[in-house]
């Protein structure tokens, strides 16, 4: 679990949920509690004449599914 100085910055939490990404993607990992390192992707469209964006996708994946 991470420590206090480890806080995942939201940025990086999931946008659906509001939380951290809990599970790799493909494999299913306790991802905040394995002590595994992983990798957030987002893929994210924004529109600054709205001042409004989409994430297109975004998903978590732990560095073992990673380098497979």
């Amino acid at each position: 679990m991470a420590e206090d100085g480890d806080k995942i910055p939201t940025e990086f939490y999931s946008y659906d949920s509001g939380q951290p990404f809990e599970s790799c993607i493909q494999c299913g990992i306790d991802l905040l509690n394995s002590g595994i390192t992983y990798v957030v992707e987002k893929s994210v469209k924004r529109y600054p004449d709205l001042d409004h964006f989409d994430i297109i996708y975004e998903y978590a994946m732990c560095m073992n599914c990673m380098e497979k």
